[in-house]
C-alpha cells in the first residue's frame, strides 16, 4: 500500500504545483512496484495516464532528474519527502 499511497501524495503535490516532487514521490512509488510489489494490470492504464500527465508539467531534464532523484529514496526515505512536503502546506 505503500507504493499506493506515494502515488497519492504526487497527486498532492501535482494539485500544488509541485511537479518535481510528484515526479519525486511517483518515482520512488514506481521503484516499490518493480522490487516488491508488482503494480496489478488493473491499475497499468491510470498509472500510465498519471504518468504522462506528470511527464507534460516538466521539461525533460528536470522531470529526468527529479525521477532519478525520487527512484534512488529508500521508502523511508520518500516517505518522510512526502509527509514533509504535505505537512508544510
Amino acid at each position: 500500500m505503500i507504493a499506493y499511497c506515494l502515488r497519492g501524495l504526487a497527486g498532492v503535490a501535482v494539485d500544488r504545483g509541485e511537479h518535481q516532487q510528484a515526479a519525486r514521490s511517483f518515482a520512488a512509488a514506481s521503484r516499490i512496484h518493480e522490487d516488491d510489489t508488482p503494480l496489478p494490470p488493473v491499475y497499468r492504464a491510470r498509472y500510465n495516464q498519471d504518468l504522462d500527465g506528470l511527464r507534460t508539467n516538466l521539461d525533460p531534464t528536470a522531470f529526468d532528474a527529479a525521477w532519478t532523484e525520487g527512484g534512488a529514496l529508500s521508502t523511508e526515505q520518500a516517505i518522510t519527502l512526502a509527509l514533509s512536503r504535505t505537512n508544510t502546506q
